[in-house]
């Protein structure tokens, strides 16, 4: 595997593994790896170097040694869109997906009938935000939950985007990870 001018590319085979199965760790035996925290693209050819049109990021979470890079997949993938014949950017599907979460009919009869509800979000929390300090992590963010307050609630029923008022914070770092809640009392 060869990494250059920010690209690496990788057979169709290899990349549905990748995809499928969950590797994330690369060896670069005709280069050396992207650095730690760098981000690149993931080129995906079908025999030989022929592009197939789609293309995956990644970003290098370590990199244990010069051409052995540990990565993580971005949510988003890029392919060629058959009705324009042109290159697109779209949320990957699967595990990658962003996660996605529906009122349940309860909530929305509730509010179709005035009550004052609040409704509880809880997420995977599996989108975490890395933090790096140069090229070392220091720490991992996600949200854990949220809480919508009934007027957010009754924007929502209007057709318009809530906002929560209460928020679950997981934070992991060296020491572990710990879960922080944030009332929020309007915008700043």
């Amino acid at each position: 595997m060869r990494y250059e001018n920010g690209i690496v590319q990788v057979g169709a085979g290899l990349m549905e593994d990748i995809l499928n199965t969950g590797l994330r760790v690369l060896v670069f035996d005709e280069s050396t790896a992207p650095q730690e925290g760098e981000a690149f693209i993931m080129e995906e050819t079908n025999g030989g170097d022929r592009p197939t049109g789609r293309k995956f990021f990644a970003r290098v979470m370590h990199q244990p040694d010069p051409q052995v890079a540990q990565i993580d997949l971005q949510a988003f993938m890029e392919d060629i869109n058959p009705e324009t014949g042109k290159p697109e950017r779209f949320p990957m599907a699967g595990e990658y997906a962003n996660e996605k979460h529906v009122v349940p009919e309860s909530v929305m009869t509730a509010m179709e009938a005035n009550h004052q509800l609040s409704w509880l979000v809880k997420t995977k929390g599996e989108k975490p935000i890395w933090m790096y300090r140069g090229i070392k992590w220091v720490g991992e963010y996600a949200i854990a939950e949220l809480k919508f307050p009934p007027e957010s609630c009754k924007a929502m029923q209007e057709g318009k985007t809530p906002v929560p008022n209460l928020l679950y914070l997981k934070v992991q770092g060296a020491g572990g990870e710990v879960v922080y809640a944030y009332e929020l009392d309007g915008q700043a």
